[in-house]
């Protein structure tokens, strides 16, 4: 007490100078010992935010989004989940990856633009260390995509090796998890589920990408309806179950839902697309139907469809013809393609493939080829050299294939060579005064403009199309049985046909009347595709219609269809 009187007073007894010298060695003490206090605390302070920046607190939440890993195809999933979880509040995504956090951050600034409307929360770590996956409550998370860094067999074993610590971890939740990730070399699928077993959901991509491109070469304008159908910023495939409908056919539950299109049932666990007409919707099954949003997946009854019968086309299709393919460059993927392409085309059809002395890689031989039911001729050309395509008669071609080559250390440099080779074929099919239908394949989705003002209409987008898959099943596990059937030989696929397959020209019908023309063949209308017209994506194609709208069709237009394949060679 006296000293805090010194201190405040400032004024020093006559007489006591021992209690003077007391007061102010204990001054200097007490700023010392202050001083070490602050310099305790701001250290600590400077350690916790240089903690932070690191990335190695601990993530609190529930519910969240967890992707492990890190590739240049992170960006477009994380701009997936956004849209897909919009009408979620406070979506949250959580990033584990062994990139330093501030410059992981920096790059989906820097990629995303603007604010995300998710919350985002990037740790730095080992996703195949298990306390850095309890860091990011892996216990809490709704689902899990595993990464790729690369699209090697090298990145399946890093998947393995995740696999493994997710599952295996002993304090691991007793639920099971929602795992998806892709596999690029087949033969490690069965040892990746084997570890995952039920909790991990594999996307072929090597498999699925020869799928999407054998189909696409066929059918001029399919990829924007895939592209359409994957992409969270357009129509989606949604799950529900409507117990009111209980009873009633596929026939009759097709026209119940005036702005989504009715493609299946799932009853149990079993995925029925396109089902025959008469089948029951029965108790606890649910309808498959695309649609834009969940909102827009609703009941509109109605006692009258207004359907044109006496103006459907009941003909059968017309036979199919021998075709001849031209396929340019070589891939690990070709020999895949080639036997898909087989199941498509009628016997005798020819393939030709002309890949440069360098580029002719694995399985480039013939005798691969002779089993097959069409005839596939293998020749080495420099597909580089204008004069070598200038000999080509494209007019010989119904489709052409130009893969992206497996010989150059770059994606840059195999997009270059696809871009300007795309150039020369257009230039030299209007010189021949020819327009035969092309599609390509490219690597980097950044060059998407470039192959649109090369004047290419159909160009698959490889890594592109797996990120949108992966994404789709990580927020429906039950998609990969409906992706799968769709690009199986033996399932239900998608087919643009002619309009007049269905209807009479020159006239204005409903969708209803469509969707009965379509009934009457065994397949389901999804929608049209008019070339004449634009949409927001610079193409005729609409996805999902509003059944009661009325369109007029003409020559050129088509009508998209879920249909079983059927080769009639008579």
């Amino acid at each position: 007490w006296v000293f805090s009187e010194l201190v405040l007073d400032r004024k020093i007894p006559f007489g006591q100078w021992e209690l003077g010298l007391v007061s102010v060695l204990l001054v200097i003490t007490s700023i010392f010992v202050l001083s070490i206090l602050i310099g305790i605390l701001t250290a600590g302070i400077e350690g916790k935010l240089e903690e932070l920046k690191k990335g190695r607190s601990i993530v609190i939440e529930t519910g969240h989004s967890l992707l492990l890993g890190w590739s240049p195809h992170i960006f477009l999933i994380i701009s997936e989940l956004i849209i897909a979880n919009e009408n979620q509040k406070d979506s949250c995504i959580v990033i584990l990856a062994d990139v330093d956090k501030t410059e992981m951050e920096q790059l989906i600034r820097d990629r995303l633009g603007g604010k995300p409307r998710a919350r985002i929360i990037c740790r730095r770590g080992n996703q195949t260390v298990m306390t850095d996956l309890d860091m990011v409550s892996i216990n809490f998370a709704k689902s899990i995509i595993v990464l790729p860094p690369s699209m090697s067999g090298d990145a399946d074993i890093l998947l393995i090796k995740t696999l493994l610590t997710i599952v295996k971890n002993p304090c691991r939740r007793s639920t099971p998890y929602h795992i998806t990730s892709v596999v690029y070399d087949e033969r490690n699928i069965q040892v990746a589920k084997m570890v995952g077993k039920n909790e991990v959901i594999l996307v072929n991509a090597e498999s699925m990408i020869s799928k999407i491109i054998a189909q696409t070469s066929r059918q001029p304008g399919l990829i924007d309806v895939y592209q359409e159908i994957l992409d969270f910023n357009g129509v989606e495939i949604y799950f529900k179950c409507v117990p009111e409908l209980i009873g009633e056919t596929y026939g009759e539950i097709s026209y119940a839902f005036d702005t989504s299109a009715i493609i299946g049932f799932k009853k149990r666990n079993e995925i029925i697309l396109n089902p025959p007409l008469d089948t029951v919707y029965e108790n606890d099954d649910e309808l498959i139907a695309i649609t834009e949003d969940s909102d827009t997946f609703n009941l509109m009854l109605k006692s009258d469809y207004d359907i044109f019968n006496e103006k459907i086309n009941d003909a059968m299709p017309k036979v199919q013809k021998k075709e001849h393919v031209l396929i340019l460059s070589w891939n690990q993927r070709a020999t895949a393609i080639i036997n898909e392409l087989n199941n498509y085309m009628v016997n005798d059809s020819q393939i030709t493939v002309l890949v440069d002395q360098n580029n002719a890689g694995s399985g480039f031989s013939e005798n691969s080829f002779a089993s097959l039911d069409i005839t596939v001729n293998l020749e080495i050309r420099d597909i580089s050299d204008r004069y070598i395509l200038e000999q080509l008669d494209l007019s010989n071609y119904d489709h052409i294939i130009l893969l992206a080559r497996s010989d150059l250390p770059t994606e840059r440099d195999v997009d270059s060579f696809t871009l300007v080779t795309l150039l020369q074929l257009n230039d030299i099919a209007n010189l021949q005064g020819v327009n035969p239908p092309i599609v390509s394949e490219i690597l980097d989705n950044r060059n998407k403009e470039l192959a649109e003002s090369a004047g290419v209409d159909d160009f698959v987008i490889s890594d592109r199309l797996v990120s949108l898959v992966l994404t789709q099943i990580s927020e429906n596990k039950h998609l990969e049985v409906v992706f799968g059937e769709l690009l199986s030989i033996d399932g239900i696929e998608i087919y643009l046909k002619p309009a007049s397959d269905y209807i009479e020209l020159e006239q204005e019908y409903n969708f209803y009347t469509i969707l009965a023309a379509a009934g009457r063949k065994n397949e389901t209308a999804i929608g049209y595709n008019r070339p004449q017209t634009k949409n927001k994506h610079g193409n005729g194609m609409v996805v999902s219609p509003e059944k009661g709208k009325k369109v007029k069709f003409i020559a050129g237009d088509q009508i998209i269809v879920l249909g079983q394949l059927k080769i009639d060679t008579t």
